[in-house]
């Protein structure tokens, strides 16, 4: 089973090889979500069959088949694959939010019989040398889009609230979309959850967890998100039918 793990405060307590016990994480979509009010402590180390740790590892890093630049476009979206090909483009390093935080991103365009394709480099991966006319393979690419031709569409997105959970300045919320099988999960700025909260009761006392506590006791309640493409933007709650709050037009970069 995958987990995440958003408070940076943890991670030091995730150690390959070690045994830990974890409490008080929201099981979602199949995974476990691991947040600041997540307890991690060791135990003693358990014996692990290595078809155990075999299917652990396909779950971390899953195949990655090679493809042509020429076939990439035949992919469906979030496929994973490897490509290879020589640079013919390479853009400086520029700086993306990402949960709040500055992230480092660089986009380079690879070339293979003619055939083209942008690749973002994520992390420490950016900020490596790389020089025009030089050949690369990458693996494990995960297709977003081809070349711009897909466009994000406004959608809107309704369901029940299942889970959530507060990090550092975004809120997770993991939803059960009508009329459909599985989970769809959200990410909210902590202002415009707030904002929303505050059409029906005063919140600008409150801390972040007494929300949080207050929010979990009413679970599940409805939600109603307008999303364009990553974009929230609008957000509407209903806890009773007497209690409804909604936030609108707001631009978010999320």
């Amino acid at each position: 089973m995958l987990a995440t793990l958003t408070d940076k405060s943890k991670q030091p307590k995730i150690v390959e090889g070690k045994t830990l016990m974890i409490r008080n994480f929201i099981l979602k979509g199949g995974k476990i979500a691991m947040s600041s009010k997540t307890t991690i402590m060791g135990r003693p180390n358990l014996e692990i069959p290595h078809s155990i740790i075999e299917n652990a590892i396909q779950l971390i890093l899953p195949p990655s088949p090679e493809k042509k630049l020429a076939e990439v476009k035949y992919e469906p979206l979030r496929s994973i694959l490897s490509v290879k090909g020589q640079i013919i483009k390479n853009e400086a390093t520029r700086t993306v939010k990402v949960n709040g935080n500055d992230t480092p991103i660089r986009t380079i365009t690879l070339e293979e019989n003619n055939a083209k394709i942008d690749v973002t480099l994520w992390r420490e991966l950016s900020e490596e040398e790389y020089s025009i006319g030089e050949f690369l393979q990458i693996s494990h690419c995960l297709l977003n889009e081809w070349q711009g031709k897909i466009q994000p569409l406004e959608v809107t997105i309704k369901g029940t609230v299942e889970a959530l959970s507060l990090t550092e300045s975004m809120w997770e919320v993991c939803v059960r979309e009508e009329d459909k099988e599985g989970y769809k999960d959200l990410v909210v700025e902590n202002d415009m959850l707030r904002s929303a909260i505050g059409r029906a009761e005063e919140v600008c006392l409150m801390t972040d967890e007494e929300i949080e506590n207050s929010l979990v006791n009413r679970i599940p309640f409805k939600i109603d998100a307008t999303m364009l493409g990553p974009r929230l933007l609008g957000l509407r709650l209903a806890f009773s039918a007497h209690e409804q709050v909604q936030v609108e037009n707001m631009e978010l970069n999320l």
